[in-house]
């Protein structure tokens, strides 16, 4: 009988515990090593809070902050059907953008149902957002010419083919899309351009913004709907891909930093990593996968070996993000969408965890009382960077009060989580630099949320393809028939209104009649 190939997989979100659980069904051993004591990298749930009420202690999970699993996540979701673990998702229903002009008063627009469900053929569901007065009431203030110009900008959107257009719209940044812009759709978008990349337009890749748009909204209306887990994401998803990887016989050890690859002729063959008790020791592999966050990769190409092996490589660079949760004793009104995007004073975008995670919904309905947790981005991350965690609160309180008078003073406990430079700043240039799946070692593969996609996806959908994509790569050096594995799932294809538009689009731009953003400034 033979001996068991063995693989090393470093990083336990889920791009490496995608690569792991593919590894471990295909008879392969693995053991992932994570440096955290904690699982799960974006994806994870790091600590909980406890809260005295009413004489009953009350213990909620903390997780960093990603809670959205849109229909496009085809093989995020692949994976968790096949693990029997698609029974938490719950549908987040609607979804609403706050905005702020002049700091007069917080704006609800409503994003989601009203276009979902629209009777309109895409594109044009997206009209439905004048049936809602506010935004009516603002595309009117802005005039005739100003939304001609939007029209005339948004062409580039549909226009735009990330497989052959990536180049030239990775030159420009997005405030050169939007900078002529009524300022009502200057914060719409740019409250879009932070929840999705946690940057400032002035600092994010058009190319990689019009790539989120197709791939979140505008290709096909039903891909503006995303689902929650009821639960935390340790629960609900690391764990159990993990007990896929030991009940396999790997192992899945936490505290423990890979301090270096190790490399004999040209192929790897471990790495040395650190214990929780401080000990360095080397572990032995067959191959290894590598699914570290930028910030991670920077540290390990320090050593020559895997330099040499990775030449050229860009790393890109690791953005902050703090997401502050205030328990309230009352419900919050008004009633509007259980989550959202903000471009407000103090917060980026929210989640009324009350309606969704059963320990938050526990509580709502014992004690009559709520819970929200607000992300901050961009400028707004950086600047609480340099607060005190009160100031940073008593921000976000102030914010959440205005939106939803209905808690004003009845706060309960805050919290503040710090989270670490480890969400990818995909910066003008960015993308088209992205790394691949394959090294020049063949037992050795990359895989993460900032490493190249066979499709153009992002994030969680990005990092579990590639972990996939990693897992298939190795396989053969570890005996492992690649036919037997799954096969990446491409996204859904794009409905036949925005073919139709998108054909118009590109003659349009062929003929020379967009906008030539490259005369904006920056």
């Amino acid at each position: 009988m033979s001996t068991p190939k063995r693989a090393i997989v470093v990083g336990s979100g889920i791009a490496g515990m995608s690569a792991a659980a593919h590894l471990a069904e295909a008879g392969v051993v693995v053991t992932v090593l994570e440096k955290q004591p904690y699982l799960g990298g974006r994806l994870s749930t790091p600590t909980q809070v406890d809260l005295e009420h009413n004489g009953k202690t009350w213990t909620f999970p903390v997780e960093h902050g990603i809670h959205g699993y849109w229909r496009q996540y085809r093989n995020l979701k692949a994976l968790l059907v096949k693990h029997g673990l698609d029974h938490r998702l719950i549908d987040s229903k609607s979804q609403e953008i706050v905005i702020w002009l002049d700091n007069d008063r917080p704006r609800f627009v409503e994003v989601g149902d009203i276009v979902r469900d629209s009777k309109l053929p895409d594109p044009f569901c997206f009209l439905e957002l004048l049936r809602q007065r506010e935004f009516l009431k603002l595309s009117l203030m802005a005039g005739p010419l100003q939304m001609a110009q939007v029209g005339r900008d948004m062409a580039h959107a549909f226009a735009f083919d990330p497989s052959r257009d990536m180049d030239e719209y990775e030159q420009y940044s997005v405030s050169q899309l939007i900078g002529g812009w009524p300022p009502y759709l200057k914060k719409f978008f740019k409250a879009m351009t932070h929840s999705s990349f946690f940057l400032e337009v002035e600092d994010t890749s058009l190319g990689a913004f019009l790539t989120s748009l197709q791939f979140y909204t505008i290709k096909d209306k039903r891909d503006i709907g995303f689902e929650y887990m009821d639960g935390s994401t340790e629960e609900c998803v690391l764990r159990p891909l993990a007990d896929v990887v030991e009940s396999n016989g790997g192992r899945v050890l936490t505290n423990n930093l890979v301090e270096e690859v190790l490399f004999e002729g040209g192929r790897a063959v471990g790495v040395r990593a650190q214990d929780a008790n401080g000990r360095s020791r080397v572990l032995k592999a067959d191959a290894c996968v590598m699914a570290v966050d930028p910030p991670g990769m920077g540290v390990l190409r320090r050593h020559e070996d895997l330099a040499r092996i990775t030449p050229g490589m860009h790393v890109p660079e690791g953005v902050h993000s703090h997401t502050v949760r205030l328990w309230f004793g009352r419900q919050p009104s008004p009633d509007r969408a259980t989550n959202g995007m903000a471009a407000g004073p103090d917060i980026d975008n929210y989640f009324w965890l009350s309606t969704i995670q059963r320990p938050y919904v526990e509580w709502a309905q014992a004690t009559g009382g709520s819970c929200i947790e607000a992300h901050q981005y961009g400028k707004r991350a950086t600047w609480a960077a340099e607060q005190s965690d009160q100031v940073v609160i008593d921000a976000a309180v102030k914010t959440v009060e205005a939106c939803w008078p209905g808690v004003r003073g009845s706060l309960v406990k805050a919290h503040l989580k710090r989270n670490p430079p480890t969400h990818v700043g995909f910066n003008p240039g960015t993308y088209a630099l992205l790394p691949k799946v394959r090294t020049r070692c063949a037992n050795l593969s990359l895989c993460g949320d900032w490493i190249e996609a066979q499709y153009p996806v992002l994030y969680l959908e990005r990092g579990a393809s590639t972990g996939l994509e990693a897992a298939r790569a190795v396989a053969p050096e570890l005996g492992v028939d690649v036919a037997g594995m799954d096969d990446v799932i491409p996204p859904f294809p794009s409905s036949k209104g925005f073919d139709r538009y998108q054909a118009v689009a590109r003659g349009l731009r062929e003929l020379g009649l967009l906008p030539n953003l490259g005369k904006r400034p920056r």
